[in-house]
């Protein structure tokens, strides 16, 4: 079994040139700082102690800048999915059933229990336990926003 090293700047990548790869490397090292500043520094010779990798920045100071593949992808911004423009119809007339003429013909209810005891609007939380709300009604017509909740207490 061979190691594999899927770095892009090891060695063993051949897609980038030595020079490449130490830009890379710094780019990388200083916090993905623009390529420019990067060859900027290596123009002035502080990220080296040695004749090779001064020969090694020499060259990268003259490579366009290249690809990092994280700058890349921090920099995309999502897309919208295609889909259908959808506009609102100015004309509204008929937009109710026949029978179905005013709010309030066809209504639904339903109740619940909570176990959080709700206070009253008027109490400012000042309200004993026995006379918090515990669960309500709701009357919902087939309208849309025409909605009325009615509270009760479990005694």
């Amino acid at each position: 079994m061979t190691d594999v090293n899927l770095a892009s700047v090891h060695d063993d990548n051949v897609n980038l040139s030595p020079a490449e790869r130490e830009l890379l490397k710094w780019h990388q090292r200083l916090a993905h700082i623009s390529f420019a500043k990067v060859q900027h520094l290596m123009r002035s010779g502080v990220l080296t102690n040695t004749e090779a990798t001064r020969r090694l920045h020499r060259a990268a100071c003259n490579l366009p800048p290249i690809k990092c593949s994280a700058c890349v992808f921090a920099k995309q911004h999502l897309r919208s999915s295609p889909g259908t423009k959808t506009t609102a119809v100015s004309d509204r007339q008929g937009i109710l059933k026949k029978n179905d003429l005013n709010p309030g013909q066809e209504v639904s209810v339903d109740h619940f229990v909570c176990s959080t005891k709700g206070r009253l609007f008027n109490s400012r939380g000042k309200s004993s336990e026995k006379d918090m709300f515990s669960g309500g009604a709701i009357f919902s017509s087939i309208m849309p926003l025409h909605m009325s909740m009615s509270n009760f207490k479990l005694s």
